[in-house]
Parts: structure tokens; sequence; C-alpha cells
């Protein structure tokens, strides 16, 4: 079998999309055991159409397609921008698995990554059982570093009783700008332990590289979240203990930025917060919820909050690092 890697074409990309859907069908049977085929199709069941517009969308940022006798065998979409390239999505035809193809795709979009002067690249996939050949294929390529997160999943019962909001001593309420600072403050205080995991996981130097302005962007975001979309406070003799937001999609309530001061945590905070906002969700009409937290040591105190309102469905992904 001949094959070649070849720049894209705008001539290739039908045949791209029609690789790319083949070779998903796969990880999103996974999916669906996973999630159970109920929330998978409420929530994906438009998967092949936005895996498509994915395609067509990212062709243009750069990308590389493998023909095999002539005809389309998969592609890779790349981004090479930056101090970090990225490989945004790749994909070969099942019935041509285990020639190669994609050490071959992805290699080109790592030289082109290097030529366009990129110090690093990561990838994305997921930790199921479904594309445990994409994690060994990057493994082969040199990512040797990983950050691992979970997205967590739950069907919204509309009958149930409404979560506490209050206790004793804490009390959940709207979020005000007054409070911002606060926020800002408890996020950076717990985001700190973050990153000091993160470190452990890429090095101090890649990190640094790579997390430049982490704090700006942090303070930005969760006072966005805050504001933007539906906020709330968890307050402690009137001083600010923890925050809390989602935002409602078109599919489901999100769970956006939130912590915790780590002076107040054992008291039962986090559940009331999380649990105020699937109030709000189901108040809103939504049927389901998500969620997306780390699943290194310093998300393990959020991963047990989010289990006690109900998150127990997942889907376990990590993003990839090597230097180039």
């Amino acid at each position: 079998m001949d094959i070649k890697i070849v720049t894209a074409e705008e001539k290739y990309i039908d045949d791209c999309v029609r690789v790319g859907i083949r070779a998903y069908e796969s990880v999103h049977q996974s999916y669906a055991v996973c999630i159970g085929d109920e929330m998978h199709s409420a929530l994906m069941g438009d998967w092949r159409e936005e895996k498509a517009a994915s395609i067509r969308a990212d062709w243009a940022e750069g990308a590389f397609v493998a023909l095999a006798d002539g005809r389309v065998a998969g592609y890779v979409i790349y981004r090479a921008a930056g101090i970090c390239g990225q490989i945004r999505d790749n994909a070969v035809d099942p019935a041509l698995w285990g020639q190669g193809i994609s050490t071959m795709l992805c290699g080109a979009a790592l030289d082109a990554m290097r030529s366009a002067g990129c110090k690093y690249a990561n990838v994305k996939v997921g930790l199921d059982d479904s594309q445990a050949g994409a994690r060994h294929l990057y493994s082969k390529l040199g990512f040797d570093r990983n950050l691992p997160s979970i997205m967590y999943y739950q069907k919204l019962d509309t009958d149930m009783e409404p979560y506490a909001t209050s206790s004793d001593t804490v009390q959940v309420i709207p979020c005000e700008e007054k409070h911002l600072d606060d926020c800002a403050r408890i996020a950076l205080t717990a985001w700190e332990i973050i990153h000091n995991v993160y470190i452990q996981h890429q090095g101090r130097e890649m990190h640094d590289a790579l997390n430049t302005g982490w704090r700006e962007r942090l303070v930005q975001d969760v006072r966005n979240g805050q504001m933007q979309g539906h906020g709330y406070v968890a307050i402690v003799d009137g001083k600010v203990a923890g925050f809390a937001a989602y935002r409602l999609e078109e599919k489901m309530g999100v769970v956006s930025r939130n912590a915790v001061d780590p002076a107040y945590r054992g008291r039962g905070i986090a559940k009331l917060l999380y649990g105020t906002l699937i109030n709000g969700m189901i108040a809103a009409g939504h049927r389901y919820a998500r969620v997306h937290t780390g699943l290194d040591d310093g998300h393990a105190g959020a991963r047990k909050a989010y289990g006690k309102v109900g998150f127990q469905l997942n889907l376990p992904t990590a993003v990839y690092y090597k230097e180039l």
C-alpha cells in the first residue's frame, strides 16, 4: 500500500468528514456506556453533525491528509501558533488501523509546529477503553506529561426536594459586585494549590511557560462567571467563605468556576453552594447538568463534593504534553 501525507486541500474535506465520523463511532459507543444511552442520546445525539461542522470549521487552521493508494485514509487538524501547538483532531479509517498512518499524520503536524517556532505541543484524549490506541500513539510520539480531568454528568430530578441553601452557620445568597474581590481572593488561594499540583505533572519550566498570566485570567473568569452567569456566595459570620456559579446552555446547566476558602472547609459549604446551583438549573427547566474538574490531588475535595449533589456519571480525559 502506497501511503502519502499531503497538505490538506478543500477537495479532500468531504472524505475526511466521512472518515472522522466512522472513526468516532466506537468512541461514542463507549461514551454511551459511560453515561448511559438516554443521556448520551439527549446530550450528544447530534455528535455526527457536530463532528462534521468542527472539521470544516478548523480545516483552515492547518491540516494534513493521508492518502492510501490515492484515496483518503485519514487526517490530522492542528494549530501551530504561539509557544504551544496543538493536535486538535485526527482520525484514520477503521479499515486501515494498524498501518502506522496516525503516526505519520501526527508526526507531520509536530514537524509543522516546530517549523512555526512552537516549543511545546499538546493533545486532548479520552481515558476510556475506546481511546487506548490513541493514548499509545501519543506516548510513542513523546507525549510524556499529562493533566487528567473528568467531566461529570447527572440527570436532574425535577420531582426531588430542593437542596438546602443554608445551615445554622452558612447562608448562600446571590453574588453582588461588593463580593467580587473576596471571590477573587478565594479563587487565587485555591488555584495556587492546584497549580502546585500542575507543576508536579508538567515540570516547573513547562508549567511557567504555558501558564503565564494565569492569575489575571482566573480573576477575570471568576468575575465574569459571578456577574454574567448565575453567581452565588456563601456567607459565614458576615464574610464570604466560598462562591460558585452556573450558566444555562441549550441542553444542560453547567457549573463554572467555584471555590471555598481553605479556612472554612469541612463545614459543608461546597454542598450548599452546588445544591443552590442544581436548584436553579431545575427551576430553569433543565433536565441535565455537567461539571468539569481535575483528576489530580488538588481537586479531590471538589470531586467528593460534586458526588454529594448527584454528579456520578463521568467521562475522563487528559491533556498530554511534550517538548518539541
